[in-house]
């Protein structure tokens, strides 16, 4: 379903469809319009894909915080969410979530929007999570953040 820009309504239809639909490994929907509504509702999902992929869906900061809601059900194993607007209170939001997720593999959170507040805590919380093998942080700050 990648790169058809789906509107709000569409996203919110294929969400409703994974209510009822627990064996469904991989969703890339990426390049649609998500909602806040959408990001509530798939925050909602009791089984959601081991594997979503969400890069440029335009989810703002409001719609990651309940983005992030996904990595407490310790299901989900990648979280693509490139290219899309977050700022620090975001990424921020991933980081808390991250310290005590133990599925997820990797996670990508390239955001040129992401600041270095957001990027050093996603840093930190590697202290706490032992499953993630791959994180992608914006490139500008490859040389300004510190591993503890």
């Amino acid at each position: 379903i990648s790169g058809n820009a789906l509107p709000p309504e569409a996203v919110e239809l294929i969400i409703t469809g994974l209510k009822n639909h627990t064996v469904l490994e991989k969703l890339n929907i990426g390049g649609s319009q998500f909602s806040l509504q959408n990001c509530i509702s798939l925050a909602s999902l009791t089984q959601p894909p081991r594997h979503l992929r969400l890069q440029y869906c335009r989810i703002d900061d409001e719609g990651a915080i309940q983005v992030a809601k996904l990595l407490n059900q310790n299901t989900i194993t990648s979280l693509l969410l490139e290219g899309n607007p977050l700022i620090d209170s975001g990424a921020s939001s991933f980081a808390r979530k991250l310290s005590h997720n133990t599925s997820v593999v990797k996670l990508g959170l390239n955001c040129e929007s992401i600041g270095l507040e957001g990027t050093q805590k996603l840093i930190d919380s590697l202290a706490y999570n032992k499953t993630l093998r791959t994180l992608q942080l914006p490139g500008k700050y490859e040389s300004s953040v510190r591993t503890s």
